[in-house]
């Protein structure tokens, strides 16, 4: 890599961590390119070949966040053996809410990305769904099929073609439904808890989510095979 290449790389590195402690410290609202520019010492005209407006920094830490939030799901789905679909689906469950609970501005930056929409097409935008298709994918194989009833005859998700090239396998749309049913579940608990939503205050975060992990398992891959108790001699 030449010389300039790599200070280009550093300054994108300075430029992304000055804006992460941006965001960290005033929200959404204190990330400007003469905020920026203060943060690193720098004259704004220094900046504009990286960032020009408000927007560009902006949406340089949403695709750094999207990234970040996809690597680390990923990782912690990968770790676990492809056999073991329940502990695929709780890596992701639980890895979600971890993110979501340590990055809480980059998660609040991109709801509200998602609420102004639409968001554009990006890999690291659609991995969690191509995760999703695939998690699907091989829980048909193993025999599970999830289904949600749909209200019409016609696709739901009109997509789905696309993101099973992308995922490279095929999986059946009731499947697909229920898998995003049970992030979108997720999401909703994450939302209540990261929002301070009415009603949380009664709830322990940690027990609610776990039973939310627990309800959302149940919708994509069905109740869990219970063993019997072990035979206990009876009382002479």
């Amino acid at each position: 890599m030449g010389t300039r290449a790599q200070h280009r790389d550093t300054t994108e590195a300075a430029i992304l961590a000055a804006g992460l402690r941006l965001l960290a410290e005033g929200g959404s609202e204190a990330l400007t390119v003469r905020g920026l520019a203060r943060e690193l010492t720098l004259a704004p005209s220094a900046l504009y070949r990286y960032v020009r407006s408000r927007e560009d920094l902006l949406a340089l830490l949403l695709r750094h966040a999207y990234a970040d939030l996809a690597d680390t799901i990923q990782a912690a789905h990968d770790a676990v053996p492809r056999v073991d679909l329940r502990g695929r689906w709780r890596a992701f469950a639980h890895t979600l809410r971890n993110w979501s609970l340590a990055h809480r501005h980059e998660w609040l930056l991109i709801q509200s990305a998602v609420v102004a929409g639409p968001l554009p097409f990006t890999e690291n935008t659609f991995r969690l769904h191509l995760l999703l298709i695939r998690l699907g994918a091989d829980a048909e194989r193993a025999g599970i099929f999830p289904s949600i009833s749909a209200p019409r005859d016609e696709p739901v998700i009109r997509g789905l073609p696309v993101l099973e090239m992308m995922a490279g396998v095929e999986v059946r749309e009731q499947t697909m439904l229920s898998g995003l049913a049970a992030w979108h579940l997720l999401d909703g608990a994450l939302y209540a808890e990261l929002l301070g939503l009415a009603g949380t205050e009664m709830m322990d975060a940690d027990a609610y989510y776990d039973a939310m992990v627990s309800a959302t398992e149940l919708l994509l891959l069905g109740p869990e095979a219970i063993r019997p108790p072990e035979s206990v001699d009876a009382p002479r």
